[in-house]
């Protein structure tokens, strides 16, 4: 054990605010370009360098950023735009945004699916419009949020140009060290903001309690949770449901329908979920939270031939431990689990398609048309052929009546389950762990926005 020794902070008569935030992160961010980047923490990072066309709130609402009012009239999208300058001097016009949006549209990345409906972008003064090849009012939901507007001459750079509240100054040892943007339109609330890379789970956690860092926001396993708790008075600790559904998916080339519920059963029969992580996820125990497709688990599992499955997954210290418990559910029913662990960026390469035999990921349930990128995306490789979710699918994109949208989605996750085409386990959390010294409260607007973009808040010393 790690004798760690907690500074503390006293909060003087007249406080005065600090100048400097520092965020811990897991791994080094060596491409500040969300649309090219495979690091999870370029996500926060680019809510810092760019502006989008809207901002995504905890509650899964949008709210206009670059745009300021939009409207849609059958296959047609207008966004009028706000002024804006990018963090070089230039203003962001009309013809910025469309050309993130085509670079984005004919990419190999998986963004290109988000953005597929589209047949047309236009520049009509600073009004961007959009045409779809048959209504689509998903289509806000699909990109609103997704697409970030870099200055369009460095979309190819490692440190392209955005037009947020800060910029990337430069990097030092392990900081990645960013300044305010002097071309915002409101004054910055630090003066330095720094992203400091910190490997192992505990340098981090030790980090935070010593003062080095002032918070951590990222997936913790419950022994961490559980230590942080255990020192009342030394942090603060937030959580916000996420739309992150996490899922097991056996390849079907390799596995048999048979294998796969058998899989799926003893998971949920063993309450593999709720064993490893307790409360601190929220548990399926019925597909996608539809109460009509609560699962219906025999008494006994009747055991099936022996077989083995070989597991990718991302290097994720939580993740490995839980796909370890996993494999000692599984191991008494005769089902060998097995792991190869790999870096994000190797995870996500095609060349693995050929190479895995299952894997363990995550998808953003916010909308249901994520669930046909997951299905139909050569990205998430699950190669299914269902005719009938290809109609539900293809129905729910051009419908806009809320119980008939209800009633195709009941049917996708009817045939989802009914196939196995992949095994529903959790719904994540958001956890945001800080010093007592960061003066902030939970709210409706999220607690990135809170602590980087609001001057609502102050770290006092």
């Amino acid at each position: 054990m790690l004798a760690v020794s907690v500074l503390l902070f006293s909060v003087l008569s007249s406080p005065c605010v600090a100048t400097e935030l520092i965020f811990g992160i897991e791994n080094e961010i060596k491409d500040y370009n969300i649309t090219r980047s495979v690091d999870k923490n370029a996500f926060a990072l680019s809510e810092l360098l760019t502006e989008g066309l809207f901002y995504l709130k905890p509650d899964a609402s949008l709210e206009p950023d670059l745009v300021k009012k939009f409207k849609r009239v059958g296959r047609l999208w207008s966004f009028e735009l706000r002024e804006s300058v990018f963090s070089n001097g230039k203003k962001l016009s009309c013809e910025d945004v469309r050309a993130n949006i085509e670079e984005a549209r004919f990419s190999p990345r998986p963004v290109r699916a988000r953005l597929g409906e589209i047949s047309s972008v236009k520049c009509k003064g600073q009004t961007l419009l959009i045409e779809t090849k048959e209504p689509f009012p998903q289509l806000l939901y699909r990109m609103g949020y997704i697409v970030r507007v870099y200055e369009a001459t460095t979309l190819k750079d490692k440190a392209p140009i955005g037009s947020g509240p800060y910029v990337v100054r430069s990097k030092t040892d392990k900081d990645l060290v960013l300044v305010p943007n002097p071309h915002y339109s409101k004054k910055a609330h630090y003066e330095r903001i720094l992203f400091r890379a910190l490997r192992d789970p505990w340098l981090r956690d030790l980090a935070l309690l010593s003062g080095n860092v002032d918070f951590l926001m990222e997936g913790f396993s419950q022994l961490r949770l559980k230590a942080f708790e255990s020192r009342e008075g030394a942090v603060k600790i937030y959580r916000n449901p996420s739309q992150l559904l996490s899922y097991m998916v056996l390849k079907q080339e390799k596995f048999s329908l048979k294998q796969r519920e058998y899989v799926r059963e003893i998971l949920y029969k063993e309450k593999a979920v709720e064993k490893f992580w307790g409360t601190q996820v929220e548990s399926t125990t019925k597909i996608f939270r539809n109460s009509e497709n609560a699962l219906s688990l025999p008494q006994a599992i009747t055991k099936i031939a022996p077989f083995s499955v070989e597991v990718s997954v991302v290097a994720d210290e939580t993740q490995i431990n839980f796909l370890k418990f996993i494999a000692g559910v599984l191991k008494p029913y005769g089902v060998s689990l097995k792991m190869r662990p790999l870096e994000f960026v190797s995870f996500m390469k095609r060349l693995n398609a050929k190479n895995f035999d299952a894997y363990l990921f995550y998808v953003d349930t916010s909308h249901a048309l994520n669930l046909g990128a997951l299905l139909h995306s050569r990205g998430n490789r699950l190669d299914v052929s269902d005719s009938e979710l290809d109609f539900a699918f293809a129905s729910y994109a051009t419908h806009e009546n809320s119980v008939e949208l209800r009633a195709i989605l009941n049917n996708m996750e009817r045939r989802i389950y009914e196939k196995a085409y992949l095994i529903p386990l959790y719904w994540s959390y958001k956890e945001l762990i800080c010093s007592k010294a960061l003066g902030i409260e939970q709210s409706s607007d999220g607690f990135w926005r809170d602590l980087l973009r609001s001057h609502k808040y102050t770290k006092q010393e």
